[in-house]
């Protein structure tokens, strides 16, 4: 998936658009003062090809962190971690979901903001997509 097809999902879908913000690169996501948001990053900087998509859900004063990997904010980039210390309250998931050798990030990453706008919580989500990477080639 592709930047391009992430936005017009997530942009689109009545639940999300009041809340989306856009997808970036690694070097070119912004920062939003709003109560809810969220926004898709490629683990890349704007002059590389892009590799990992990642999300982001702010809400209430928490932000939320999601890698289909299990990794946590600062694992890809120093400008991802400064994002988290504005919030009081920092969660991630620490599960990896996608399969090594898949290339579905970016769907992994607009069911999450698809299903945290809906309502659902990180766990939920994450329980629900763990058996998920024997079967997202």
């Amino acid at each position: 998936m592709n930047g391009n097809q992430i936005h017009f999902i997530l942009s689109r879908d009545s639940t999300t658009s009041p809340f989306f913000k856009g997808v970036y690169a690694s070097d070119k996501n912004t920062f939003h003062k709003r109560k809810k948001y969220a926004f898709v990053v490629n683990s890349d900087e704007s002059s590389e090809p892009g590799s990992h998509w990642l999300a982001f859900y702010c809400e209430n004063g928490c932000i939320e962190f999601f890698d289909s990997f299990g990794n946590p904010p600062d694992f890809y980039d120093p400008r991802f971690h400064e994002i988290t210390l504005r919030y009081p309250t920092v969660c991630w998931n620490s599960t990896p979901l996608q399969n090594l050798t898949s290339n579905v990030c970016g769907m992994y990453c607009t069911y999450f903001i698809l299903k945290r706008c809906q309502g659902n919580s990180l766990y939920s989500i994450v329980n629900n997509l763990v058996h998920c990477k024997t079967n997202d080639f």
